[in-house]
């Protein structure tokens, strides 16, 4: 989650980790993605997916092949690293991916699908973060 966080513009103020599913009060930092320079947005997705990982410069067609952004697809990475869906997403596929590898399992880890609150500051986000 840690290494996730960095890589992605949101902010972790606290999680709690249950049987089949977890809850995470956080901040999505859009406003920051959609600011940030290329050279950061490329440095975040390295310590997401590795120093070697090059971003989809284009979205892929159903043939498979690409289909080219104009911006090399800037614009695609600041609008998923500044997603807090994303975040759940990766966060869910990467630590099911890791648990199954090692206790030599297949299928869902987490039940039920992702559920985004807002929470507004004031008492229900102090109880929250409590």
């Amino acid at each position: 989650m840690e290494r996730l966080a960095a890589g992605f513009f949101i902010r972790i103020h606290s999680f709690c980790i249950m049987g089949n599913h977890f809850h995470i009060l956080a901040t999505g930092m859009e406003l920051e993605a959609q600011e940030a320079t290329t050279e950061e947005l490329l440095r975040r997705y390295k310590l997401i997916y590795g120093k070697k990982a090059e971003p989809p410069q284009g979205s892929y067609e159903s043939s498979g092949n690409i289909n080219p952004d104009a911006d090399g697809g800037i614009q695609r990475l600041r609008d998923r690293l500044g997603s807090v869906s994303r975040f759940v997403q990766e966060l869910k596929q990467t630590f099911s991916r890791w648990y199954n590898n090692k206790h030599d399992r297949k299928g869902y880890l987490w039940g039920g699908r992702f559920k985004g609150v807002i929470v507004y500051q004031g008492e229900a986000q102090l109880i929250c973060g409590s």
